[in-house]
């Protein structure tokens, strides 16, 4: 059963991935906003009253991101962009002395224009990988579907939450509507912890690496710090995606500059998955790290960067269903039948 549902998912996601990703977005809004709205709805206001506050307040806070974060990150973006064949002449004096003991010693290599192809071909790569990210972030949100579809999805999933549980209990047999309220509480347990822990944790990698990198990097620390707050949310590559930056320009820069990134990405990491995980996250998603990597690269096989980010949420809901309805049913059986035996 959950073979045949994998695969029902899988082809669905395929036909109508940007359908599903508005549900998808909506769904993960409705997480964050909603333990506010219980908070508010708790005090004796209505939950559609509340739910309108909570969107207000929402809005916003996104409002004063773009006004006053997205410019100058995007500025800081481009400067990076247009300075990196500025980096490379910072080395050019030891390439030429590599360059001489090649011709001194008749080595057949052709190094001469190696610095200046290399920084031609990083800047066209840079530049297109960053182009294509912020082309895809106002394709998404300038849309109609996105600025219509998702907020209405998003407002009804918030108000008319327990509506919605509540008619999807009384629509199944009253003998099965136990087990399946401790399913539903399970996965929406498992998945709203999830999705709240890892946005609160990808807003403190972002805040750390900006504070981090601002003594070293002060022009490009927005930059440094967005890419590591957004890829926090991909485990194990995400870190090593938010190094790469920081650890380009350091290499065209002091020595002592390489010691401090990867010193302070080192302390970083260990902040993250020692200090900052287990008490934002709670506990580990129980996944082995080969099932989290498989996850990432089928999910990035199906939807990109974006199915690399629900891969993980789905594998969460795909433990939650085999722990419900093996782990709980069969093997707890055979435990307590063996126990008893003896």
């Amino acid at each position: 059963l959950l073979l045949g549902i994998a695969v029902i998912v899988i082809f669905g996601i395929i036909k109508v991935s940007s359908v599903i990703g508005y549900f998808a977005l909506s769904g993960a809004i409705a997480y964050i906003l909603n333990p506010a709205v219980e908070w508010i709805s708790g005090k004796r206001i209505p939950r559609a009253i509340a739910t309108l506050v909570i969107f207000g307040v929402f809005f916003v806070f996104i409002v004063l991101i773009l006004v006053f974060l997205a410019p100058p990150t995007f500025r800081q973006f481009n400067e990076l962009i247009n300075n990196i064949p500025g980096y490379f002449d910072t080395i050019k004096e030891y390439w030429a002395r590599l360059i001489s003991y090649a011709d001194s010693k008749s080595l057949p290599l052709n190094l001469h224009d190696l610095p200046e192809k290399l920084a031609e071909n990083l800047q066209k790569t840079a530049g297109k990988a960053g182009t294509v990210v912020i082309t895809s972030i106002f394709k998404l949100a300038s849309t109609v579907a996105s600025l219509v579809i998702v907020p209405i999805l998003t407002y009804y999933f918030v108000s008319d939450g327990p509506k919605i549980r509540e008619s999807l209990l009384n629509s199944i047999p009253r003998e099965w509507r136990p087990r399946t309220e401790e399913l539903l509480n399970r996965v929406n347990g498992a998945l709203g912890g999830y999705v709240r822990g890892q946005l609160k944790l990808c807003l403190y990698m972002g805040v750390l690496t900006f504070v981090t990198t601002l003594f070293v990097f002060p022009k490009y620390s927005l930059v440094f710090g967005a890419i590591a707050g957004v890829t926090e949310f991909i485990p194990y590559a995400g870190p090593i995606l938010a190094l790469i930056g920081p650890l380009i320009v350091a290499s065209f820069s002091a020595s002592w500059k390489i010691a401090y990134v990867l010193v302070a990405f080192v302390v970083l990491q260990f902040l993250e998955g020692n200090i900052l995980a287990p008490r934002v996250i709670g506990k580990d998603v129980g996944l082995h790290p080969a099932l989290i990597i498989f996850a990432l690269l089928a999910g990035g096989q199906i939807g990109g960067l974006v199915g690399m980010i629900a891969a993980i949420p789905m594998a969460v809901i795909l433990k939650v269903l085999i722990q419900f309805f093996y782990a709980d049913q069969y093997l707890k059986k055979d435990v307590e039948a063996d126990s008893s035996n003896s």
